[in-house]
């Protein structure tokens, strides 16, 4: 005795496992593209926050008018994964910050001891490096649009 299913269960049964192999390539898709988005939320999050810490610690020093050892630790702090989270061209940016932050912290300290000439010459270093830092707060944001755009974040 010969058992046939009908015609259209046997094309149902080999149809289910390319439907299935769709349905599961789908769900990977899916999967692929929420991995994604979350990394570029992680990355942003990240970076937003070295942004904030440059940011705060500008304001800071445009505020108070000079670097103390507390605000380098913190900017150092803030910043030690730039070099994983951004390219080449902006590490060195956060470095070049951190240098002047230095200079404006050292200046500082010479000036109160310094007389005459030398004195006037620290002062106006003092206020050349002052200046370029106060004016990053305003560059600040330009730089790291590129990198906390959600369009551009690579």
């Amino acid at each position: 005795m010969t058992n046939y299913l009908p015609s259209w269960i046997t094309v149902l049964a080999a149809l289910l496992t390319p439907t299935i192999a769709a349905i599961v390539a789908v769900i990977a898709w899916l999967q692929y593209k929420t991995a994604r988005a979350k990394l570029k939320f992680d990355l942003f999050e990240k970076r937003f926050a070295i942004h904030n810490c440059i940011a705060t610690c500008l304001a800071e020093t445009a505020t108070h008018g000079n670097a103390n050892d507390e605000l380098l630790r913190t900017y150092l702090v803030g910043t030690r994964d730039s070099p994983f989270l951004f390219d080449t061209e902006f590490f060195d940016y956060t470095r070049t910050v951190y240098n002047k932050l230095v200079r404006l912290n050292f200046l500082e300290s010479q000036i109160s001891g310094a007389e005459g000439e030398l004195r006037t010459r620290l002062v106006n270093e003092r206020e050349t490096v002052f200046d370029w830092l106060t004016k990053e707060m305003m560059n600040l944001q330009t730089k790291m649009m590129p990198y906390l755009s959600f369009s551009n974040i690579r």
